[in-house]
């Protein structure tokens, strides 16, 4: 526990930081950017690296496009699935 960051508790007793946001939607947020982001850079350098070995030219607007494209996808399909409450 950091105790630079002074914590607060609601109503519910749900702990939340100073700003008022609570700390497990936080912590949701972050997850689903990190598993949209992670995968979308990696299968971006790859795509750019496949091009390079066969001397096909991506432009940097390419790039952008898939790398969004997959973080999109992984964002809007593995945002349901990391919601959930159990």
């Amino acid at each position: 526990m950091n105790a630079a960051v002074p914590r607060l508790e609601a109503a519910s007793g749900e702990p939340k930081l100073a700003r008022g946001v609570p700390v497990q939607m936080s912590a949701r947020a972050a997850g689903i950017i990190i598993v949209a982001l992670i995968p979308a850079l990696f299968w971006t350098a790859v795509v750019a690296g496949l091009g390079a070995v066969f001397d096909v030219a991506f432009t940097t607007g390419n790039l952008a496009m898939i790398g969004s494209s997959i973080a999109a996808f992984l964002g809007v399909a593995c945002a349901p699935i990391m919601s959930r409450t159990n």
